[in-house]
């Protein structure tokens, strides 16, 4: 696991009082807006055919970055709220 990784870890550590189960569910339900969507299938579109530009192609890239950044922090919040409903 990279330090990285491991300080995502701590965030979501039971023993640690520093996220709520609010606070994890709202990381889990995170979504884009319909209008993000649309306007990342338009960029991905672009590139598939070789049609984006250079500020394109790395607006999508920082937008797929961040949505494996969220990825892992949602599956990190469910983990953490499983936890806490085994835990009752």
């Amino acid at each position: 696991m990279t330090a990285s990784l491991a300080k995502l870890e701590r965030l979501f550590d039971p023993t640690l009082p520093f996220i709520t189960r609010e606070g994890a569910q709202m990381v889990a339900d995170i979504r884009a807006d319909a209008e993000e969507e649309e306007r990342m299938d338009m960029l991905a579109e672009k590139i598939n055919t070789g049609a984006a530009t250079h500020q394109e192609c790395r607006q999508y890239e920082e937008w797929a970055r961040e949505g494996a950044l969220l990825s892992v922090l949602q599956a990190k919040a469910r983990r953490f709220l499983m936890r806490l409903d085994s835990a009752l």
